[in-house]
């Protein structure tokens, strides 16, 4: 930082310079923010996803949907069906157990009757970055020259889709159509 502004970025990579940032760090965005004296609302929420090849299978889905009964929601991706439905308040913790996937996977094969080897396919834990109102974190802070574009929680891949032309508006000066109300540090 050099006064109100950020003057470059460090990374694994290297340095960087711009004349301006957006932070879009997912649940990773409050522990950067607090190096420059902001706070975030945003806490992590470790889910579990799955991702199941379908190749061969019986029934794979073609669109994605969500069973509320069994509290599962999937998403084909290709020749890939990703699935999650676990969320727990564990910080930034991303241990997981074939435990914490039992009744996904349950779920998936009363849904979609396959011969795939569910219990094979790689599992994952991560922390998504949710707000207490369940909305992300838009537009600039206490920086002149930094935006964000954080904190969209279960729906990040869906709502971040939306909110980039968001950004993309407030980072070229112009308002957005989106009204910010409630979406913004100020």
């Amino acid at each position: 930082m050099g006064g109100e502004r950020v003057e470059r970025v460090l990374t694994d990579q290297g340095e960087e310079r711009a004349d301006a940032y957006i932070l879009a760090c997912g649940s990773y965005s409050p522990l950067l923010a607090r190096a420059f004296g902001e706070r975030l609302p945003i806490y992590p929420i470790k889910g579990c996803s799955v991702t199941i090849p379908v190749d061969g299978a019986n029934n794979p889905p073609t669109l994605g949907g969500i069973d509320e009964d069994n509290i599962c929601a999937y998403v084909r991706l290709g020749d890939r069906v990703r699935s999650t439905a676990v969320a727990e308040f564990a910080g930034y913790d991303v241990s997981h157990t074939l435990a914490n996937f039992r009744a996904m996977l349950g779920a998936l094969k009363d849904l979609f009757p396959s011969d795939a080897d569910l219990w094979a396919a790689p599992v994952l834990g991560v922390p998504a970055a949710v707000t207490p109102e369940g909305t992300p974190v838009l537009g600039r802070g206490r920086l002149n020259n930094l935006w964000y574009n954080t904190g969209h929680g279960h729906r990040g891949w869906t709502t971040a889709c939306g909110t980039r032309p968001v950004s993309a508006d407030l980072f070229a000066g112009c308002t957005p159509d989106l009204p910010l109300e409630g979406l913004t540090l100020r």
